[in-house]
């Protein structure tokens, strides 16, 4: 019984030497000095447990510490609005004291919750005037946010304790030093939230310095403001930032300012409207994607100095606007998807390095300047660099893309070859465009297994003319690994092309010698009269006589087996076969036979009985910006018509008569965001209709 009333006397005695006061505001002065201001009218002591909320105080405040060289000291604080509140906490520049504020708790002493702001603004000449004890922690939850406003230091017992428990990493830690003077930051083997520089306070440029061994993470975004500057020397290397880096117009972001490169490691997207740049005198730095998912780059800004941007991020990095290089991109792993309206622009001097088909840029690239160059273009699975000669004008300026398309379907384009030239290839073609002004280039073409070439020594580089594929010719032949039946390698034209446009491989021997391919233009399957499937097929030239079909069929989820063998007819194009022992759903597949090689393969198209046929359509959201609309089955013309919130069409694709089964891949990321209606047309009749919130 003594011993329960004892420990009953010390729990009472800890309730009141440890209380926990919260501001009531009735003072309505907003200082901290001032007793009625808070909860039970007493100043909060060296014992006491501050909670700055909205118990008592519905709306908005800010609570000011007193002025002169006065400490306050407490066990702990913490700030926490209500949800859509805003409360803050301000030492003011009128306060003097080294040791404005102490929190001796240990844990988490000082606590800044979501909507919650502490201002630094201390006057003070020397010292620390916020900080917790060497056992306590700096908390700043995800939506609080802190700011630096002063000149006095901010590492002992303050960035040296940040708290990186979960749901801290979008907390943030503002540097707003007043004065044009540059401000050292604690930077070094330091772990951020979000960290900010701004240039607010000083009202003029305002430069942040740091550099250290350490390596530094950012665990929420990098940003950088207008007029700031955030100037790294490091002698090791590493910045790593979780999420975004946001460098605003006016913005400076110095990645090595010494005799040492460094490595910024970003895994978010890039918002560079400022400068990106290198000042010191090392070798070159750089600026590494190594995200998990896609990252996106927004620049309206710069990359200069000796800068390298770096691709090492599997699933891609892709251009939202015009993005610039001076120095050099590097590729390491993974794409970089461009665009027409988000061009990769490298200017004069600027380098590739490693592009090969573990990584390279997928859709236009720019390149500016007078030198040889070798574009690091491709699709999908395959690399297939474009070359240029040197000689040229500094002002050139050239754009490359890639296609994995039949060049003779390119819309204006006429199905004509010239002496010496036999046929061109089937399964792809470059688009190399000039500035009007841009000098004679030679041009070299990539040659990869998937050209179907058999011989090198045969191949031309063709270009088409505008009314006919001519033969540029062939001066150089550099042979790579062969992969049988096929070679690869690079050809080169005979001298420097006067004129730009489309280009391919050509040969001068036939397709059975040169296949490069044959390919299919058309396929698709009807019901005959009396209910079998009926295969219909078209070849894209003449046949040669050592080709035939393999028709392949395969039920559902089983394996394609072969069904029948059909000879290739010389000057026929066009086939046909009916397959009278089914009865039930199939999937069908036509293969092209070659002495010893597949030649090509056509997609696969599926067929059921018409008893079991029923509209059957699927719109399907493959990521936040790609749609898929699938028809599994039709048996007249299909139209699909993606209508804007205006009533306009700004999508349609038809399928031709009586395909089995057809797919659309629509590409959203360029378009505005807004609401969008999708429609299905089957027979001038509309039989689905979706709403599609961008």
């Amino acid at each position: 019984m003594i011993k329960y009333c004892c420990l009953l006397m010390n729990c009472l005695l800890m309730q009141v030497v440890v209380a926990q006061l919260r501001w009531d505001g009735e003072g309505q002065d907003q200082q901290w000095a001032t007793a009625i201001n808070w909860e039970g009218d007493q100043v909060p002591g060296p014992e006491d447990e501050v909670l700055l909320d909205n118990t008592f105080v519905q709306d908005d405040y800010a609570v000011m510490l007193p002025a002169g060289a006065v400490s306050v000291v407490v066990r702990s604080l913490i700030i926490q609005p209500a949800p859509g509140n805003i409360i803050t906490w301000i030492n003011p520049a009128v306060n003097t004291s080294s040791t404005a504020f102490v929190a001796t708790a240990g844990g988490d002493a000082i606590v800044i919750g979501k909507g919650g702001i502490m201002i630094n603004a201390s006057g003070a000449s020397s010292g620390t005037p916020v900080s917790v004890s060497a056992t306590g922690f700096f908390r700043i939850n995800d939506g609080g946010h802190y700011i630096h406003r002063t000149e006095r230091g901010h590492t002992t017992n303050l960035v040296s304790r940040l708290s990186t428990a979960p749901g801290t990493e979008a907390g943030i830690f503002e540097f707003d030093v007043p004065s044009a003077t540059a401000y050292t930051v604690s930077i070094s083997n330091r772990t951020y939230g979000t960290l900010i520089f701004s240039a607010a306070a000083a009202g003029q440029n305002k430069t942040y310095t740091g550099s250290g061994t350490g390596v530094v993470n950012i665990r929420g975004q990098l940003q950088i403001r207008n007029r700031a500057a955030f100037s790294y020397g490091a002698n090791v290397s590493t910045i790593n930032i979780v999420r975004s880096c946001n460098i605003e117009a006016g913005g400076i972001f110095i990645v090595a300012n010494g005799a040492n490169a460094s490595l910024i490691r970003l895994q978010g997207d890039l918002y560079n409207n400022g400068l990106i740049t290198r000042t010191g005198t090392g070798p070159a730095s750089r600026f590494q994607l190594t995200g998990n998912a896609e990252q996106a780059i927004y620049q309206d800004g710069q990359i200069g100095g000796q800068v390298i941007l770096s691709v090492n991020n599997a699933t891609g990095i892709r251009l939202r606007t015009i993005f610039r290089l001076e120095y050099a991109v590097e590729f390491i792993q993974g794409k970089l998807f461009s665009a027409s309206d988000a061009l990769l622009v490298l200017q004069p001097g600027c380098q590739v390095l490693n592009a090969g088909a573990h990584s390279f840029a997928e859709g236009p690239v720019c390149k500016i300047g007078a030198e040889a160059f070798i574009f690091p273009v491709g699709t999908g699975g395959i690399y297939t660099p474009l070359g240029i000669g040197g000689n040229g004008a500094v002002t050139d300026s050239f754009v490359v893309e890639y296609k994995r398309a039949n060049p003779q379907q390119v819309s204006g384009v006429i199905n004509q070859v010239v002496m010496p030239i036999d046929h061109i290839s089937y399964v792809e073609y470059w688009q190399l465009k000039s500035n009007p002004a841009a000098l004679p280039r030679q041009v070299s073409l990539a040659v990869t297994p998937l050209s179907f070439v058999r011989s090198l020594e045969s191949l031309l580089v063709a270009r088409y003319a505008g009314d006919r594929w001519v033969s540029e010719g062939i001066s150089e032949i550099v042979s790579g690994p062969a992969q049988p039946p096929f070679v690869t390698g690079t050809i080169s034209s005979d001298e420097a092309v006067e004129a730009y446009g489309y280009f391919t491989l050509a040969t001068t021997e036939t397709v059975s010698e040169n296949p490069l391919p044959v390919r299919f233009t058309d396929f698709f399957i009807q019901s005959s009269a009396d209910g079998f499937p009926q295969l219909k097929w078209t070849i894209a030239d003449q046949a040669d006589e050592a080709m035939e079909f393999l028709i392949e069929k395969a039920t559902a989820g089983g394996f394609f087996v072969p069904v029948v063998r059909k000879p290739a007819l010389q000057n026929i194009s066009e086939y046909t076969y009916q397959d009278r022992e089914t009865d039930q759903a199939v999937r069908y597949r036509i293969r092209i036979l070659g002495p010893d090689t597949i030649l090509a393969t056509s997609a696969e198209y599926y067929w059921q009985p018409e008893s079991n046929q029923r509209n059957n359509f699927r719109l399907l959201t493959l990521s936040k910006d790609r749609l898929r609309i699938e028809c599994p089955w039709f048996l007249h013309h299909f139209h699909l018509n993606i209508i804007n919130s205006n009533g306009q069409i700004v999508f349609r694709q038809v399928w031709p008569t009586r395909t089995i089964h057809a797919f659309a891949d629509i590409d959203l990321s360029a378009w505005p965001r807004g609401m969008y209606f999708i429609e299905g047309v089957k027979d001038g009749r509309k039989i689905e209709v979706w709403k599609h919130l961008h």
